[in-house]
């Protein structure tokens, strides 16, 4: 039964809870239309038209890592394509999000519309008031939830191997703890640094999340899947290095391979080696141009206006 019903069994539970709630709140006023993921949507479009936002399935994220795809994990993403089916709209952060599910689920070309995720505006304008002088730490930032999927065993690996070249050098680790064992595990403790140089400081909000930005020299994003990629694009607001995994929707979010370094997923020599390379160079030729990037394609009030047409659209 582990092997079968967890995931399904989430995806009709939750299912039916929003559609509880979203009830109760059209049975008081209109709503025009509804926006939710992939996950928990099943019976919403009875309600209002329906826009489902592919945020990414745990059948994609199973994929790119080699975890196994059990009955649990295909049922689930049977259900998800059964409300994808009924939505009215369908919407993607990156045209390599958009293909794959499209491919996968044997959709038409133009089912599935790319509007990209939008930059907090609170972090955006910190990031346009800030000037680096050079004097940041040598600090290697990583933020987003620390998964399977997102690469945290080739970046520890990482780490030990840069740590133990320069000892001077700091990994911090900023979101919430998803993976299959334990902090402690690894070494780690909530903010006290492992004996290979790397903090977990969990969750932090805005107002913290900007300040290692300004601190940082260095960011990095070793995982094996990305349907977007927005911490990509936060780092890129405040000028960082940045060295990437090669995955389609990265390239594709910060404009080419221009402006970041790309090393092969799941290979710790090479990311530690880009890392300690990447820490010598003193300064960023391509900060202006980062800023230029998301400012021009990510903004909030960008990302609204594409979305209200969709809400338009669909809108009966």
């Amino acid at each position: 039964m582990r092997e079968i019903m967890p995931l399904p069994l989430r995806q009709i539970e939750w299912s039916r809870a929003f559609y509880g709630r979203v009830a109760r709140v059209a049975a008081r006023q209109r709503i025009d239309v509804i926006e939710s993921t992939e996950t928990g949507s099943i019976f919403l479009g009875r309600i209002a038209p329906l826009v489902i936002r592919l945020h990414g399935s745990e059948f994609t994220f199973r994929e790119h890592s080699a975890t196994s795809l059990n009955l649990s994990v295909r049922w689930n993403d049977k259900l998800e394509g059964y409300a994808c089916a009924r939505a009215s709209a369908i919407t993607a952060p990156s045209q390599h999000h958009a293909n794959e599910i499209s491919q996968r689920r044997g959709w038409l070309p133009d089912r599935v519309q790319v509007i990209p995720n939008p930059i907090s505006g609170t972090l955006l304008n910190a990031a346009l008031q800030f000037q680096r002088n050079g004097s940041t730490e040598r600090i290697v930032l990583y933020t987003g939830r620390l998964a399977p999927i997102k690469g945290i065993e080739t970046l520890f690996e990482a780490a030990k191997l840069v740590h133990h070249r320069d000892p001077s050098v700091c990994f911090v680790l900023a979101g919430p703890w998803q993976m299959p064992r334990s902090p402690e595990a690894y070494g780690l403790r909530p903010n006290h640094q492992s004996s290979d140089g790397v903090r977990w400081i969990g969750p932090v909000d805005q107002k913290e999340l900007i300040d290692w930005y300004k601190r940082s020299t260095l960011f990095v994003a070793p995982s094996y899947y990305e349907s977007f990629g927005l911490s990509i694009v936060e780092a890129m607001a405040f000028g960082l290095r940045i060295i990437s995994t090669d995955t389609n929707a990265v390239a594709e979010a910060v404009g080419g391979k221009s402006l970041i370094s790309l090393v092969p997923k799941g290979s710790s020599l090479a990311l530690a080696d880009e890392i300690t390379r990447c820490l010598s160079i003193p300064d960023n030729p391509q900060s202006g141009n980062m800023r230029e990037h998301v400012f021009s394609n990510f903004a909030a009030h960008r990302v609204s206006d594409a979305t209200l047409k969709v809400y338009e659209s669909i809108r009966k």
